[in-house]
């Protein structure tokens, strides 16, 4: 089962340490009238690297490629808000380890992590016009990883205010052929004229079951991304392949296909077909199963959440979260 991302469980009611020996100051904090946000970090934990992007296309773009010592700059607001995202989880994670040291009467003496670990490779693609797509990766203890997606508009200098987080630690895990795609994709579902982004991640455990979900991404006027649809597209297990796919049906809602192969006793060919209906009453809210799953969101099939914290994943659940 996916764990609920440790942002979403930890920062709930997050406080900060006082640690004098070095200081950083955020924007768009929400402490104090001059609307910064203090990080307090201690010396031999290092400070932020050089942020970097490589420019590619859709087409090009690949995870886990060697690490870049150059490419080009960040814009500013851009940088900014990567900074923030990147020492908010370098933060959690210290004090997860200062905890854990505690309890197991083990010196402070060294920095776990230090905080150019957390840094990953960042990514530039166009989305539109004058509006490109940065990808920052970033990286936690344990094996944990995140993307992080953040729209940048050169002609406003405007950018994602909270941009969403795509879970990625079991990307690694995605050894059938089948299972591996394109981690990014524009793509207009709902055929407003306006593309969706969608963004895959890779779902895992132990073994059995492993799949792929693509989350798609509505992009609103001030470059804010609200999910309007999660979609597991393909399911493996031992002997189970399922896959999911969606047609347009009318501007506000979308047939669900699902077809189901037994990969053991006959490979290649489906054993059962159904259809469902997503609906949604306007753009501004995600699609959700109608008929007679409506209030069951039954498992394999498909989750709308509206918001990704964690007390909406406990309430709501999402379907391709086991």
């Amino acid at each position: 089962m996916k764990i609920p991302s440790l942002l979403e469980v930890c920062f709930v009611s997050l406080t900060f340490l006082v640690l004098p020996e070095r200081l950083l100051l955020l924007t768009e904090g929400s402490a104090g009238d001059s609307g910064l946000r203090r990080i307090d970090i201690p010396g031999d934990c290092g400070t932020v690297p050089p942020l970097f992007a490589i420019k590619t296309s859709l087409d090009q773009l690949a995870l886990g490629q060697p690490k870049l010592t150059t490419g080009e700059d960040l814009p500013p607001p851009v940088a900014d808000k990567v900074r923030e995202l990147g020492l908010r989880l370098w933060e959690h994670f210290y004090r997860v380890g200062l905890e854990h040291n505690k309890e197991s009467g083990i010196s402070d003496s060294e920095c776990y992590p230090k905080v150019a670990d957390v840094f990953g490779k960042m990514y530039r693609v166009q989305y539109k016009g004058t509006i490109d797509l940065f990808l920052a990766d970033l990286f936690g203890s344990f094996g944990y990883e995140e993307v992080r997606l953040v729209l940048f508009d050169n002609a406003t200098r405007r950018v994602t205010a909270s941009p969403p987080e795509i879970f990625s630690r079991w990307r690694m895990m995605a050894k059938d052929n089948s299972l591996r795609g394109r981690f990014l994709r524009f793509e207009d579902i709902d055929r407003d004229g306006r593309k969706e982004i969608g963004a895959l991640e890779y779902t895992h455990n132990g073994n059995v079951y492993t799949g792929q979900v693509i989350h798609y991404f509505a992009v609103g006027d001030a470059l804010n991304l609200r999910e309007s649809l999660a979609l597991e597209v393909e399911t493996l297990t031992p002997h189970i392949r399922i896959q999911r796919s969606i047609q347009w049906a009318s501007a506000n809602s979308l047939n669900l296909i699902v077809s189901t192969y037994d990969e053991l006793m006959h490979p290649g060919k489906f054993i059962d077909k159904k259809s469902y209906r997503l609906s949604r009453h306007d753009r501004s809210e995600p699609y959700q199963l109608v008929g007679k799953y409506k209030n069951e969101n039954p498992p394999w099939i498909v989750s709308g959440c509206i918001d990704t914290s964690a007390n909406d994943f406990l309430a709501h659940g999402c379907g391709f979260r086991y």
